[in-house]
């Protein structure tokens, strides 16, 4: 599942999902805007964060997509 997926869920996750990472909220919009490419920390943060529906390897195109 992509962040913007996980965050269309349900209003006032991206706050939630700010707190429980560190990150600031203007970070995970953009994040999940893909105006902002993750750093591994982030994403770290994030998969455990969301517990594990937002893993790393979502973050990355896949097989055979350009």
């Amino acid at each position: 599942m992509t962040l913007h997926e996980y965050l269309s869920q349900q209003r006032g996750l991206c706050r939630a999902l700010a707190k429980k990472t560190g990150l600031a909220q203007s970070s995970i919009s953009r994040l999940s805007n893909g105006l902002q490419k993750p750093s591994w920390e982030a994403m770290a943060a994030i998969d455990k964060a969301t517990g594990g529906a937002v893993a790393p390897a979502d973050w990355f195109p896949k097989r055979g997509r350009k």
